[in-house]
C-alpha cells in the first residue's frame, strides 16, 4: 500500500502475517504509539517527511522495521523513558520480542522483533 498525504509519504510492505486475538491489541498499541510520535515529533510532522514500514517473517519471528526519513533531523534526541516507551517495552515482552531504536542523520529507525507463535495466539 502506498499513501500520499500532502507531500508526506507512507509506504508499507508486509506479507500476510497472522495476528491472533490475544496479540492484536498489543500490536495495534505499538503501531499507534510509533505513529503518534512520528506525527508529533518525527518524519510525519515534517512537510517532506517519509515513513517506510517493512514487515518480514522467518520460521520463528516476525520483524517490523519502522524507518522515518525527514528533511530535518530532531533538535534533540532524548532517552526513551516516557510512558509510551515504557508501554512499548512491556508490550513487546508479551510476545517474547525486542525493540531497538536508532537515530540516523535522516530520522529514526525502530526494529521490532516478535515471536511468530505468540503473535498468532
Amino acid at each position: 500500500m502506498h499513501k500520499n498525504t500532502s507531500s508526506k509519504t507512507v509506504h508499507i510492505t508486509a506479507p500476510k502475517v497472522t495476528v491472533g486475538e490475544t496479540s492484536i491489541k498489543s500490536v495495534a498499541l505499538l503501531i499507534h504509539e510509533l505513529a503518534t510520535n512520528s506525527l508529533k515529533y518525527g518524519a510525519l510532522s515534517q512537510e517532506t517527511g517519509r515513513l517506510v514500514l517493512t514487515c518480514m517473517e522467518n520460521e520463528d519471528q516476525v520483524q517490523v522495521d519502522w524507518q522515518e526519513h525527514s528533511a530535518s533531523p530532531p533538535n534533540e534526541v532524548t532517552e526513551y523513558n516516557g510512558f509510551g516507551s515504557e508501554m512499548m517495552e512491556r508490550i513487546i515482552q508479551q510476545v517474547n520480542g525486542s525493540i531497538s531504536r536508532d537515530w540516523t542523520d535522516d530520522g529514526l529507525r525502530v526494529s521490532l522483533r516478535m515471536s511468530k507463535a505468540l503473535l498468532s495466539a
